[in-house]
């Protein structure tokens, strides 16, 4: 329990007293978070069932399968025989995009307190496929701030062939595209997503029915998750920030960043909708929300700066980490698989 505790307080100090990264602690904190998620022994939920992955045929995977960037990992860590080094690579993937994201952001270390409780815990600790995966959402985010939807995408299509849940971003990111439908690059993109899909029809028509019997038609299961709703909270209070200042947060971001995360916003609403309505199915619904957790990072972040409802920034400062550590608090007290995570264990002090 205490090396949680002790990286939530090292991450809490240095957004009190740093509002940047500076090369030295950027790359210092990089490096403790790289050693935190990649060289873990036997934490998370999943983690023999990784260890198998790794072990089947993935050599076979690596040139039939679909998901072949982590794929490509497995086969790495199965020639060297480790899984820490599958691991250790998703970890650089993951940690680049958010470390990425996080260095456009007004406040970069508070941008970690807000991943702190979900992304950097259950997900990079637990959920090793997706992480890669919303690693790379991040870059896409960044995209989008750039006004490069095209290069958001492909980056999106490349964050599926580490998990094919992030196919469901392209309904996000797409829609900006329509309106310039006969210039070159949607052409051009048009002709990549189809051969994607071309060869990824078999792929994609299994897991879907893999999903729709494991979540739908399996009635002999529930799929209940506790910490769906208090995971999905820090979304909503943004999603609600955002909506009901539009006017204020089109002064400080473009026009395309605006309406990604309104659209990131209105699922959000949707997703707490389904979860209060469905609670069977909140399992699924909480492992899609992964990728809606951004919104809270850009959106807190600029709450600070545009000091809404006349709170200062200092005050800002202490509700948000008493909040986040509140909630880090509840995870590994609470958590229905605390047993997977407590005692962290690092192969390097075993």
């Amino acid at each position: 329990m205490i090396p949680y505790y002790l990286l939530y307080a090292y991450l809490s100090l240095n957004s009190l007293y740093s509002k940047k990264f500076s090369v030295f602690t950027g790359t210092l904190t990089f490096l403790i978070l790289l050693i935190f998620i990649g060289f873990r022994h036997e934490i998370g939920v999943d983690w023999i069932q990784y260890l198998n992955i790794m072990y089947e045929d993935t050599y076979l995977k690596l040139i039939k399968g679909h998901e072949i960037g982590y794929n490509f990992f497995n086969w790495v860590g199965s020639e060297l025989d480790s899984i820490y080094i599958v691991n250790s690579l998703s970890a650089i993937v993951f940690l680049s995009g958010l470390f990425a994201f996080c260095k456009r952001q007004p406040y970069p270390w508070f941008t970690l307190i807000f991943a702190f409780p979900v992304l950097l815990l259950p997900v990079a600790l637990g959920l090793t496929r997706q992480s890669c995966a919303v690693g790379i959402e991040f870059f896409a985010l960044n995209a989008v701030e750039d006004q490069k939807i095209i290069k958001a995408i492909i980056l999106i299509i490349f964050a599926i062939t580490f998990h094919f849940s992030a196919l469901f971003l392209l309904t996000i990111f797409i829609p900006d595209i329509l309106k310039n439908r006969f210039k070159f690059q949607f052409v051009f993109l048009l002709a990549i997503v189809s051969i994607f899909a071309y060869y990824s029809y078999d792929y994609f028509a299994y897991r879907l029915a893999g999903y729709n019997e494991l979540y739908n038609t399996d009635l002999g299961h529930t799929w209940v998750s506790k910490g769906a709703l208090p995971r999905i909270l820090p979304s909503l209070l943004a999603t609600l920030i955002l909506i009901f200042n539009k006017d204020k947060f089109a002064s400080v971001t473009n026009k395309i960043s605006l309406k990604i995360y309104s659209r990131i916003g209105y699922c959000v609403l949707l997703f707490f909708v389904l979860m209060i309505y469905v609670p069977f199915k909140a399992s699924i619904l909480d492992r899609f929300a992964i990728y809606f957790v951004p919104i809270t990072m850009f959106v807190f972040n600029r709450t600070m700066d545009l000091r809404l409802f006349k709170i200062s920034k200092y005050y800002y400062q202490l509700i948000f980490l008493s909040y986040y550590f509140f909630q880090s608090f509840l995870w590994l007290e609470t958590a229905a698989h605390k047993a997977s995570f407590v005692p962290y264990k690092n192969i390097l002090f075993l």
